[in-house]
């Protein structure tokens, strides 16, 4: 370490303590993604490397309690601090060096309606001249309180087309299982699927997913069956 960047560190040092405050973390946000909720920070302005940084979560009306303190990290995952979905939750963010302190900045969420939904998952599986289509969203399985309900509650607004087609059919379903009737047997068709929330405009659709129809049997075929005896006797 060099005597120009030792003395760089001193002069900061002296500084923070005459203000007797260190720089305000910047860029704190919340990135929510199908319930996963993580915080995500910068550090402030030529802040000393040994700075750490401190948080405080508030839920409901309750005062705020200590989540996490001295982190030297600047992203948190906060997905288990949750337990209800419908009750928005506040972070408090501070940096320290010692026994200083910065402004404490702070985000909210509720997380049913800002967390980003999706992209759904699509399976596809042919049945002569219809294809069966099963919906999932991800994190369904996550036990979190009124999470089942809520995607329970989710509509899907399902567009199909012939492969090679530009103009799409659409169709709106409560549940997430449909079959589309009346295709060409053997044939590939594609299908996008959209998520409807009332409670969140936060939605993102799948990519467009292909399939093939399954070819149609001959009618009167008959299958035989064909069957093999092993025998334990040995040959000399």
């Amino acid at each position: 370490m060099t005597t120009t960047y030792m003395g760089q560190l001193f002069l900061m040092s002296l500084y923070f303590t005459v203000l007797d405050t260190i720089p305000v973390p910047v860029n704190f946000t919340i990135l929510s993604h199908n319930f996963k909720h993580i915080l995500q920070w910068s550090p402030g302005i030529n802040s000393p490397p040994q700075t750490v940084f401190n948080l405080n979560q508030s839920c409901g009306n309750r005062k705020p309690e200590h989540l996490q303190l001295n982190i030297r990290n600047t992203a948190v995952d906060v997905s288990e601090t949750f337990k209800d979905i419908y009750t928005s939750c506040t972070f408090f963010l501070w940096a320290s060096i010692d026994n200083m302190t910065s402004s404490i900045v702070n985000k909210s969420i509720t997380p049913y309606e800002d967390t980003i939904i999706g992209p759904p998952i699509i399976f596809m599986s042919g049945c002569g001249d219809c294809l069966n289509i099963s919906i999932s969203l991800p994190s369904e399985s996550m036990k979190i309180d009124h999470l089942h309900p809520f995607y329970n509650s989710v509509s899907f607004d399902i567009s199909w087309k012939k492969s090679g087609q530009k103009e799409a059919n659409q169709i709106s379903i409560s549940g997430k299982q449909y079959v589309l009737q009346n295709l060409q047997p053997g044939e590939q068709y594609c299908v996008r699927v959209f998520p409807q929330i009332i409670s969140n405009l936060n939605t993102h659709p799948s990519a467009w997913q292909c399939g093939y129809t399954s070819k149609e049997e001959p009618r009167g075929r008959t299958t035989g069956t064909v069957t093999f005896t092993v025998s334990n006797r040995k040959t000399v």
